[in-house]
């Protein structure tokens, strides 16, 4: 890493998921070399959340989205306050659009995880952040409880996409005590083959091969036996952020993961 200071966009979003997501982007940009932090919020206008939802825009419907929306903002422009140096920038349009166009500007990006009864928005921010940007994603917890980075956990499945997320790890993975590479079969080969980012870069890992089964379930019952506290893992794309969560690897970590996930489609 040589240059300009890289950037990591948050995507605040749910006022509650804001103060971990902040928390994890500040020691993001330290375990970074000291990134750039920026944060957005969409701001979805009335006239598209009615369409969602088929119903008419009333004079009272408006003002009561308008109303709600401001309030959210100002939760987040408040949560925002707690990092010295960061502003939230306010966006208004389509969130699948803005988050891939944004994102696309930053080195990295920080979100919430999602969660039941989420907003189309939310589902919508989540879904291209992960599909669309072409960024590292970094999926904050709800609770997430002390730091992150010294034991590294990376989910290793031989389909090109966890070798994009151990390079997006690297500067993490130097400064990391412990590194750990789960997989199903034949790790020690595998990572002869296909691990050579960490080889290259003189990034010691010790492979750890798991039994055939869920895999996910897995990969998260031997971290939090051993204090892993970050996972990285590539990100496997769905239609919708909906279906991204019924089904695999993916919907499990996402759903159940207690420390931060490092992704990458």
């Amino acid at each position: 890493m040589s240059g300009a200071r890289q950037t990591a966009l948050i995507l605040l979003d749910r006022p509650g998921a804001a103060p971990a997501e902040l928390a994890a982007a500040l020691r993001l940009a330290g375990l970074l070399g000291g990134a750039v932090l920026e944060a957005l919020a969409v701001r979805v206008p009335a006239v598209a959340n009615i369409m969602l939802t088929e119903e008419v825009l009333t004079t009272e419907r408006r003002a009561a989205w308008d109303a709600a929306e401001q309030a959210r903002l100002a939760a987040l422009r408040d949560a925002c306050t707690t990092v010295p140096g960061v502003d939230l920038r306010v966006e208004e349009g389509d969130p699948a659009e803005l988050v891939a166009a944004q994102g696309r500007s930053a080195d990295y990006l920080v979100i919430a995880r999602p969660e039941e009864g989420d907003t189309a928005a939310s589902r919508a921010i989540g879904h291209a952040a992960l599909f669309a940007s072409g960024r590292p994603v970094l999926v904050v917890p709800p609770a997430l409880a002390g730091t992150f980075g010294r034991n590294i956990a990376i989910a290793f499945k031989a389909d090109g996409r966890a070798e994009k997320a151990i390079l997006a790890a690297l500067p993490l993975l130097r400064r990391a005590n412990r590194i750990r590479v789960f997989g199903e079969e034949a790790l020690p080969v595998i990572l002869m083959e296909h691990g050579i980012a960490l080889m290259e870069h003189g990034i010691a890992a010790t492979p750890c091969v798991l039994p055939a089964g869920n895999f996910g379930a897995a990969v998260l019952a031997a971290m939090a036996r051993d204090g892993d506290d970050l996972l990285v893992m590539g990100a496997y794309t769905h239609s919708t952020w909906r279906e991204a969560l019924l089904g695999g690897m993916t919907r499990h970590v996402l759903d159940n993961a207690s420390v931060p996930v490092l992704m990458r489609h």
